[in-house]
Parts: structure tokens; C-alpha cells; sequence
């Protein structure tokens, strides 16, 4: 990259001093870099930071999505660091131990983070080993995706195509930054992708839970408040209308976080649609958080409740249900049910079954849903 040692040099070091271009940094370690496309890792002195994203799309005989999302953020010394690390979404974080042993990095967890050892392997008896291939010696640090699909541009400004894109949860390497601008890396491509994104839609040490939300009352479309994780006190559940185009956005407080922080345990932008004329809906009956939302209005018409319970530590879908019909058509119409837990559902009026196991609150898109539907 650079071809000359005496003006060249001082140019770069003026375009780094004004946040055009960041050349490598003094602080490079042979041990930063991708680890077979999943894990991202940025050693920086005594810090280390990272990201790993695992993901198995679904096939038509089993359409359900699974995978494995988490931050990491530690001290190292030598070749072993004491880590902690937190999937987007998550209520609470997961410490752990993160070894170098030549080019390879070995990852152990207390607890497996949600869908790792379904993706990966088990991170608790035994740790996960992952070789690096591509070094990081250019890398500032690493995120993962936050919006559900952002362009990336060939200049620190809105991209003017429509490829290539990536979309929530990647993992990038950042290389550079402008303003509110991020130039990033992503390495599971062949060729590589670079391109610049907002940093605002990234997730960096902190998931999207951890985003501070200001909430006018108007803005409330639907709120239930009860026990929600079992320790006898009260959590509460909001939806949330956030834009004139009928987005609503999930915001969970559990108890712990108390009502007034400005951190909710869970905040999920675009998680249904609604209005002012069709708003959602949102109970908490016995302990399982229930969301409707519905268009019963104008000629097709559509109903969709999703089921939240948690378990084992982290919210979870346990059940959804979607229909559809037409005002016009009345004998035309769709309907599916399932139960997560138990893997039986209807769909048309016939049952089916479905491999068990509830999907993590953080993993869950509509998509998936509508998969396992058939639609």
C-alpha cells in the first residue's frame, strides 16, 4: 500500500490526522485478524475485542434458521485473556477464557451463548479451537452488522447502488473511519468486500439492547407489565411506534434493569408492523409475554401473535401463530400454528411436526416463522 518512504509518508499521516485514510496501526498484532470467517479479533495491548457469527440457513425440509451471535471484550496477558461475552439481545453476559496457541485461538465459555452448541460445538467441556486465515494488521476493530441490510458505498457518503450489501449480524472488520462513517471488511466473501457503512449500523461491544431509547407516551402503542423472568417482581413490555411507515419496535425491561434506566434489556427495531388504526397488542399471562399484531382492515387481512418465555436465563419464541384471509374472498384463506417447545404445528388445517427447540428473542425474525410455515 505504501510505495514511498519520505512525502508520500507525510501525506498519509496528514489524511489520517483529518479521518480520510488510517493506515495501519502502530498497535498491530499478529494475533488480530478473521479466524475461518467467524471470529473477528482486534488484540490492542492488554485489550482484546472481538465478534463471532456462526450462521446455518435453513433447507426446505428444515426451514428454521440457526445461529450463533455473540460480542467478546477482555484483558489478555501473554497468550490467554479473561473474557466476557454477550449475544445481541441477551439479558445478561458470558464469561469465559479466549488462548493463543500458534495461529489457532481457543474459545471456552461457562455457558454456551443461545444456538452455539446446536451451530458450532459445546464451548463449556471442551473449547472451541479456530484457526486464523486472514491476518488483521489494518484492523481498528470489529462489529457486527446492526441493521437488517446496509449498501456498502465506495466513499463515506449514502451508497448509490445496490450491491454489495450485507445484513444483521455479519461480522466485519473496521478498517477506517470518517465522521459517522466506518469503512469495513468482510471476509466470509470471496472476493473480499469492503465499503463504507454509518457506524450507526453497527453493533459494537454492546448489543442493541444496550441503545439508549427516549420513548414519548404517544409513541406507546401497546405496554404490559408483569413477571416476566420468575423472580417475583415486576418487568414490563412495550411496543413501540417508530416512524410514520407503521415500524414497531419490541422494548423489554426486565426488574434488574428497573424501569428508568435508560438501557432496556431488550430493544428490537422493525419487530412488527402497525398504526394508529390497527395497533398491536401486548399481554403478560402467567408469566409468558404474548404479542399481537393485526390488519383487519381493507381486503386482505392478516393476524400474527407470537409467544415469549423465559428460559434458562434468556427470552425466548416458544409459539407463533399466523393467518390470513380476504374480505372479498371468504372461503380463501391460511392459517398456521406452531408450538416451538413441543416441534408440532398446523398448517392448512393439517399437523405437521418441526425439529423442537425454542429460538432465542434475539435470533427471531418473521422470516422464520413464515418458514416453518411454508410461505
Amino acid at each position: 500500500m505504501m510505495k514511498g518512504r519520505f512525502k508520500l509518508k507525510n501525506f498519509l499521516t496528514l489524511l489520517a490526522s483529518i479521518g480520510i485514510f488510517c493506515a495501519s496501526p502502530a498497535h498491530a498484532d499478529p494475533r488480530s485478524g478473521s479466524y475461518e470467517g467467524s471470529l473477528y479479533l482486534v488484540v490492542s495491548g492488554s485489550k482484546i475485542s472481538g465478534v463471532f457469527a456462526e450462521r446455518h440457513d435453513g433447507t426446505k425440509e428444515f426451514p428454521l434458521t440457526r445461529a450463533c451471535y455473540f460480542t467478546i471484550s477482555g484483558t489478555i496477558k501473554g497468550n490467554h485473556a479473561e473474557i466476557s461475552t454477550r449475544a445481541p439481545g441477551a439479558a445478561k453476559p458470558i464469561s469465559g477464557t479466549l488462548d493463543f496457541k500458534g495461529s489457532d485461538a481457543l474459545i471456552r465459555l461457562r455457558e454456551n451463548q443461545d444456538g452455539c452448541a446446536a451451530v458450532v460445538a459445546d464451548m463449556t467441556d471442551e473449547p472451541l479451537i479456530i484457526s486464523r486465515d486472514h491476518e488483521g494488521k489494518d484492523w481498528l476493530d470489529v462489529a457486527l452488522i446492526g441493521a437488517k441490510k446496509v449498501v456498502l458505498g465506495d466513499a463515506p457518503a449514502p451508497a448509490k447502488r445496490a450491491k454489495p450489501y450485507l445484513i444483521q449480524y455479519d461480522p466485519v472488520a473496521i478498517i477506517a473511519r470518517q465522521g459517522e462513517w466506518v469503512k469495513v471488511r468482510y471476509h466470509w466473501a470471496q472476493p473480499l468486500i469492503e465499503g463504507w457503512v454509518k457506524a450507526g449500523d453497527l453493533y459494537a461491544d454492546a448489543p442493541p439492547a444496550a441503545a439508549s431509547v427516549s420513548v414519548a407516551p404517544g409513541n406507546i402503542a401497546a405496554e404490559a407489565t408483569g413477571d416476566i423472568d420468575g423472580d417475583g417482581r415486576p418487568d414490563q413490555a412495550q411496543l413501540l411506534m417508530t416512524n410514520d411507515d407503521g415500524d414497531i419496535a419490541l422494548q423489554i425491561r426486565l426488574s434488574g434493569d428497573k424501569f428508568s434506566a435508560k438501557k432496556p434489556t431488550v430493544y428490537m427495531p422493525s419487530f412488527g408492523w402497525g398504526d394508529m388504526d390497527r395497533r398491536p397488542d401486548a399481554k403478560i399471562l402467567s408469566g409468558d409475554l404474548l404479542l399481537e399484531f393485526a390488519n383487519d382492515i381493507g381486503r386482505d387481512r392478516w393476524s400474527k401473535k407470537i409467544g415469549i418465555r423465559f428460559r434458562q436465563g434468556r427470552l425466548a419464541v416458544i409459539g407463533y401463530h399466523y393467518s390470513e384471509s380476504s374480505a372479498f374472498e371468504p372461503g380463501k384463506g391460511f392459517r398456521c400454528e406452531l408450538n416451538m417447545l413441543t416441534g408440532n404445528g398446523t398448517r392448512g388445517g393439517k399437523r405437521f411436526t418441526f425439529p423442537s427447540g425454542d429460538v432465542p428473542l434475539a435470533g427471531w425474525t418473521d422470516a422464520v416463522g413464515q418458514k416453518l410455515c411454508g410461505n
